[in-house]
């Protein structure tokens, strides 16, 4: 556990008191940033070097106002790195909104029943929320419980008017792509969990080393740090807690992962009691079809959904194809085309 030294304490907050005042920052930007000219892989708080940056009257009073302002722009970055992943989850619906409406109006397969319908969407979720969440600590945890409350609320209190299957899926991916409440929850839940002595230690150190790391990039390189950035020390504490990178490559990784698990539940409800393929003896096979179905989707986008299992653009099938070649069984037909182009690329 960590917690917050005695020097820290007396030396820091003793300078803080009266607080900070109001603050008119910017949203918080975490792309193209200059690249630090001092080492990110460097800790402060952490590896219990205050006092290489604590060398003047100066340091003191300049890393007392960056911890009194430090909430905000902590606070910021999980905002912004949930409310990423919260709209790559709003996508995944959608995307399967699309898959859903051409697999019955097209496939002949038969629509789920409503409960059925919401039983997916909530398994959906579920698995949502530990892919913008990895791992198993405390951090993750509170903000988890957190969201599943507000998840189930959306699941129980949207649709309830309509017997139609398509427009309870789209009204539940509107109540995704719309909640601001959804942000605010996942935040709340990591700042404001005040029972938790855990959890604020946490809390409390990445805003102490996000402090010395303003100060360090001011005195050291003469380089003005606002914002709470991915590239430092402070940002790999939080994404070693489960707080994701803002990336584009999280973003999108997170759409699919959705997408294909919401595409494995509908698939493995089909095919219950299937004796040829079915999610109790031959799970591989469907998730095969799920994760190749997702990626073609996303791949193709779903207003095309129609031919997403008729690519043949080479630069179409390099996007898929690494990963998403399965020769084998009933679900290995759809797949011929990435075996062809695996093949000829040899």
């Amino acid at each position: 556990m960590i917690r917050l030294t005695t020097l820290c304490l007396a030396l820091l907050l003793a300078l803080s008191v009266g607080g900070a005042g109001a603050q008119d920052d910017p949203p918080v930007t975490t792309f193209d940033f200059e690249p630090m000219r001092i080492d990110v892989n460097s800790c402060w708080f952490i590896e219990d070097r205050v006092r290489d940056i604590m060398e003047t009257d100066d340091d003191y009073r300049a890393i007392a106002q960056y911890l009194r302002e430090a909430e905000p722009h902590v606070r910021r970055y999980v905002e912004d790195s949930l409310g990423r992943q919260q709209d790559a989850v709003a996508m995944a619906f959608r995307d399967f909104a699309a898959w859903y409406r051409h697999r019955i109006a097209e496939d002949n397969a038969e629509s789920l029943a409503q409960q059925q319908l919401a039983t997916l969407l909530g398994t959906g979720l579920q698995h949502a929320l530990s892919v913008m969440l990895p791992g198993s600590g405390v951090v993750v945890s509170t903000i988890r419980a957190a969201g599943n409350t507000i998840y189930s609320q959306v699941i129980a209190n949207t649709g309830g008017d309509t017997t139609n299957p398509q427009t309870y899926i789209d009204a539940v991916s509107g109540e995704l792509e719309d909640s601001e409440a959804l942000r605010e929850t996942f935040a709340d839940a990591m700042f404001n969990t005040i029972d938790n002595q855990t959890l604020r230690d946490r809390v409390e150190a990445i805003k102490f080393e996000y402090a010395m790391e303003r100060r360090a990039a001011e005195r050291l390189a003469s380089q003005a740090m606002t914002e709470l950035r991915p590239d430092t020390c402070s940002g790999q504490m939080l994404a070693d807690l489960g707080i994701l990178r803002p990336s584009e490559a999280n973003f999108h990784r997170t759409r699919r992962e959705v997408l294909e698990q919401l595409m494995y539940e509908t698939l493995c409800i089909e095919h219950r009691g299937n004796p040829v393929g079915n999610c109790e003896t031959t799970q591989y096979q469907i998730r095969a079809a799920a994760e190749g179905g997702a990626r073609r989707l996303i791949q193709v986008g779903r207003a095309n959904v129609a031919r997403m299992w008729d690519l043949t653009d080479s630069e179409d099938l390099a996007a898929i194809c690494p990963d998403d070649y399965y020769p084998f069984g009933a679900f290995s037909g759809p797949h011929r085309d990435c075996r062809e182009w695996k093949a000829s690329q040899r």
